[in-house]
């Protein structure tokens, strides 16, 4: 049964009818007959026509229905009538609370209302209310909250005028006057107490009166004015312990609705729920909600909020003696209204059309609307009998069949899911934001995070293949239960997934800007370069002296000296854009043809407009951040940092490994937090690199250059004392530098003895086993690959996928990795393999030397691996090869397919170019790897081609005798020595 806190509802004393006067006239549309909702508000509800209502008046009813077993939630329909006559009343209407598989049995949660009053609805039948009212508005209607049925059907609302008896009307008047004067002599808040007053005086005088003309205003008036304070008053007055309220910090919201979670304890309990308000500490007086949605808990749902807004949250609960406990308050930033549009053709027949548009009016107008903040996009809807189900495309052009059971709210949502991309765009296909290429479990954080709150757990993903997503893609009539824990999700996923990088919205080409930084306007931070070779441990942003922007080598407490180091934050609602200003200048980092930073004498413009994309990669437990200039583009430009301290504008890049794109936000604390991180992890990089080189230098090895073995650990122990020392994370990561710089000398000067134990430099590749993804370290010409079972694949595609390491010392190396290609379909490439016409098109490569990957039949197996179903696939020779990325990771395991190229870099300080490419890709070419292992054999010395080149003594190097010991400035004495691992002569 419903709660409120006052007892009776007034009306005005407008005029004296006759008893048992029909007053039905008085409600707009009161049996649905104009096939819509016209006149009623409407929460979760919509028309129907069927005769399974067999109650109903006339074709339509209005409904809420879920399938059998489950419970259909919450819903509302209510409409307000206004200048009534005063006196007794009765409201009567069909109604049911049903399960379909027990019509007879009683259901709870549902309620007929008029003002207060209800009575509860249990099954089908007819339900009347019979009740006073002394004001000049009614509000009647049928609610639900958490119905335990599945199907909620309401109709034929009649309203009877039954008496008119003056004294009676008088007295309920008198009543709510004198406590309106109790509460006016309590200790309530001025406002509360101001309305309060005003409401009062305005009514005392009209009663005073017997005024018939005053008293309907000023009752209603009165009437709300008194339930506030009535409320406050018994919060203010509270006795008892209040609960122990636990706010969830997981929240989602849309542009008028957001949800929440929370953990309530505590005896004697009357209400929980969320409140809000647009000032940082909200209480159950300013807004507060108790509708919620039944899943995996309760998930609190606030509604009727203002788009672009600010608003704070937090959840609450409420003892019986009015004790209130609050959570912690979170920020919530509404997104601007979604404006999907639609057009339905209106091509079938009535109850066909009337499904359809109700379909498509509930889906775009009441979830998406009000939960995304996508513009530009509009559906276009044909009704077309010869579509099996439904189908769409990317930019919204829809067709729904004739089967009625598609003709639904949640196969338009899951076709609007195509229009905004999910099977029809690349991004969803091309491996950035995929687990396994074209497929597997979406990437992006903020549909994850939605997932996760939604179903109550940390491990929920949206998962799905090259067309479709799961859970809550209502991928086919099956899956839709007519519920809003669907629909609302499905509303919540289409804006997740454009915040992610989608690009579904038609005026924004990459990803839909949201308030993805938490900040304060008076706090100042420090921005550092999420690149490891950019100054994520060494430097942070500053506004140069010419108003351009680099990043300067600086540790966090030299930044915080530095207000040119420093950064305020502001965020615009309206457009969900950030702006950043230089706290020395109050310069606005700006883009015009480049990022830069100008003065600005009032508010910023559009050019100081900042997309701030949140990245998918943890630094350190901080995430970094595009800062993007939006533009209706696919590639919008975005800071990045260059090399020398410099930045520049580049395309926006979604890959992860696009590190020099993304930047860290951080307040002093935390930078300060930080650079201690930075100084520990350098150690520990610090010593894992001596351990590296320590252990390289046990391989079976001669010397070529004399006393190479003890040089290197002179200097190693060396390194390692003055590292002990230093204070500074940069002063230890040069150190690292020296470290390699010294065992580069060490390769240089000796050659492994044992071609089956050659030095192991696997370590400076990134990423060489795809342990977590397929592009971090790895550069790519053509996409991603497709990942999947911790391998990496091409389909169909030519590629060249490789990694730089630079400055390299001369010697030979290998590169293996396991590797294969299928050069045709499964069914047609053993003949050619076994004819000798094979034609492998993809190898292995160190700089140009280039060496063939294996054949797929090269190392087939009598018997299949795997036994799962069409992971092996049978040739026609009785043999098997793997068909599918879990397939052939089986055959990786065993070490199958294991191929390698062998080069020589004739000169010390240049770059390796490793990986593998693909020249030639024709239909079913399939090319797979992982595990790649780079080893060196040394013989720098050895190496065709290398001969001493002469440079002028001064010239700015570090210089290393021929047995590896350190020379202070540039030598004095002629002769032989090593620059970057490469023979040099000082004449």
């Amino acid at each position: 049964m419903k709660r409120n806190i006052i007892a009776f509802t007034l009306f005005a004393l407008t005029s004296f009818a006759g008893a048992q006067t029909d007053y039905t006239s008085r409600i707009t549309n009161p049996s649905f007959e104009t096939g819509d909702l016209t006149g009623w508000t409407s929460k979760n509800m919509g028309t129907m026509d069927n005769a399974f209502f067999d109650i109903k008046q006339g074709t339509w009813y209005v409904e809420k229905w879920t399938g059998r077993g489950s419970s259909v939630g919450d819903a509302r329909l209510s409409q307000k009538l206004t200048g009534m006559p005063a006196g007794r009343y009765r409201l009567t209407v069909a109604a049911q609370n049903i399960q379909e598989d027990a019509p007879t049995k009683a259901q709870t949660g549902a309620w007929i209302f008029a003002g207060t009053h209800t009575t509860d609805v249990t099954v089908r039948n007819e339900y009347s209310i019979e009740f006073l009212q002394v004001a000049d508005v009614m509000e009647i209607g049928f609610e639900a909250t958490g119905a335990t049925g599945n199907w909620l059907s309401v109709d034929n609302f009649r309203l009877e005028y039954l008496s008119d008896n003056f004294d009676e009307v008088k007295a309920a008047f008198k009543e709510l006057l004198d406590n309106a004067n109790f509460l006016a002599g309590q200790d309530l808040d001025a406002t509360t107490l101001q309305t309060l007053n005003d409401a009062l005086t305005a009514a005392q005088a009209a009663y005073d009166a017997s005024d018939a003309s005053l008293m309907p205003s000023t009752a209603t008036a009165l009437e709300a004015a008194v339930a506030t304070a009535t409320f406050v008053y018994r919060i203010l007055n509270s006795s008892g312990t209040p609960p122990k309220v636990t706010t969830d910090p997981r929240f989602i919201r849309g542009c008028t609705w957001a949800f929440g979670r929370s953990t309530v304890t505590g005896s004697d309990i009357i209400e929980e729920g969320f409140c809000w308000s647009e000032q940082p500490d909200p209480k159950v007086t300013d807004h507060r909600t108790t509708e919620f949605i039944n899943q995996a808990g309760k998930i609190y749902w606030l509604r009727d909020l203002k788009p672009a807004t600010i608003y704070y949250m937090r959840a609450y609960a409420m003892t019986k003696d009015y004790a209130v406990g609050y959570g912690d308050v979170i920020k919530v930033v509404t997104v601007p209204k979604g404006t999907v549009s639609h057009w339905y053709n209106n091509g079938g027949d009535q109850a066909t059309n009337d499904r359809i548009n109700y379909a498509i009016d509930l889906s775009m107008d009441y979830y998406w609307n009000n939960l995304t903040s996508i513009h530009g996009f509009g559906i276009t809807v044909n009704y077309s009998p010869g579509t099996p189900t439904a189908d769409c495309s990317y930019g919204g052009w829809m067709r729904v069949g004739e089967s009625s059971s598609y003709q639904q709210p949640g196969t338009i949502m899951h076709e609007a899911l195509h229009g905004i991309g999910v099977g029809t765009h690349d991004i969803w296909w091309n491996g950035d934001m995929r687990s396994n290429g074209n497929r597997g479990v979406w990437l992006g954080d903020r549909a994850t995070e939605a997932v996760r709150f939604w179903d109550n757990n940390t491990t929920s993903v949206i998962d799905g293949d090259d067309m479709h997503l799961w859970p809550y893609g209502c991928n086919g009539a099956h899956e839709d239960t007519h519920s809003d824990n669907l629909y609302c999700m499905m509303g919540i996923l289409a804006q997740a997934l454009n915040e992610d990088g989608l690009p579904g919205s038609g005026e924004i080409g990459y990803a839909l800007p949201y308030y993805a930084f938490n900040h304060e306007d008076d706090v100042k931070y420090y921005i550092k370069n999420e690149d490891e070779s950019h100054g994520l441990r060494t430097a942070y942003l500053v506004e140069t002296a010419t108003h351009g922007l680099q990043w300067q080598t600086m540790d966090a407490e030299e930044a915080i000296t530095n207000d040119a180091a420093a950064w305020y934050l502001s965020f615009t609602p309206n457009n969900q854009y950030y702006q950043l200003r230089n706290a020395a200048t109050g310069y606005y980092i700006t883009y015009a043809s480049g990022f830069k930073t100008v003065k600005r004498t009032a508010a910023p413009t559009t050019a100081d407009n900042l997309h701030l994309m949140r990245g998918r990669v943890d630094v350190e437990g901080h995430r970094g951040y595009y800062i993007i200039h939006p533009e209706s583009s696919a590639t919008p430009p975005t800071l990045n940092a260059t090399a020398n301290g410099k930045t520049a504008s580049t395309s926006w890049s979604i890959l992860k490994s696009a590190t020099t794109q993304r930047w860290l936000i951080l307040t002093a604390d935390e930078a300060l937090s930080f650079d201690n991180g930075s100084i520990n992890q350098a150690r520990t990089d610090l010593a894992n690199m001596i351990a590296r080189i320590r252990k390289l230098a046990e391989t079976p090895h001669e010397e070529d250059v004399a006393d190479a073995d003890i040089t290197l650990s002179n200097q190693l122990e060396a390194i390692e004392s003055q590292g002990k020392a230093c204070t500074k994370g940069s002063e230890i990561m040069a150190l690292t530098t020296e470290a390699w710089e010294a065992a580069k000398v060490f390769l240089t000067g000796v050659t492994a003895t044992d071609a089956a134990q050659p030095f192991d430099l696997t370590f400076m590749l990134v990423n060489p086993d795809f342990d977590n993804d397929a592009t971090t370290g790895w550069i790519s010409n053509n996409g991603a690959p497709g990942y999947g079972a911790n391998a990496a694949e091409f389909y169909e595609k030519t590629f060249n996928f490789y990694q730089n390491l630079s400055n390299m010392p001369a010697g030979t190396y290998e590169l293996h990795a396991n590797a294969f290609q299928r050069p045709g379909a499964y069914g047609s490439v053993l003949a050619p393999y076994t004819a000798g016409t094979a034609k492998v098109t993809s190898s292995l490569f160190i700089n140009s030397t280039t060496s063939a990957i294996h054949h797929i039949c090269d190392d087939r197996q009598p018997s299949a691996l795997y036994t799962g179903d069409g992971y092996d696939q049978k040739l026609s020779d009785g043999t098997y090869i793997p068909n599918t990325m879990t397939g052939a990771s089986k055959y990786f395991a065993k070490g199958l397919y294991d191929c390698s190229v062998s080069a020589k870099q004739k000169s010390s300080g240049s770059t390796l170019r490793v990986g593998i490419k693909c020249t030639s890709a024709p239909a079913y070419y399939w090319t797979m790897f992982d595990h790649f292992r780079l080893f060196f054999i040394g013989g720098a010395s050895k190496v065709d081609g290398v001969a001493p080149v002469t440079i002028q003594a001064g010239a700015p190097q570090d210089f290393y005798t021929i047995d590896g010991r350190k020379v202070n400035g540039t030598p004095a004495a002629k002769g032989i020595y090593i620059v970057n691992g490469k023979k040099v002569i000082i004449q």
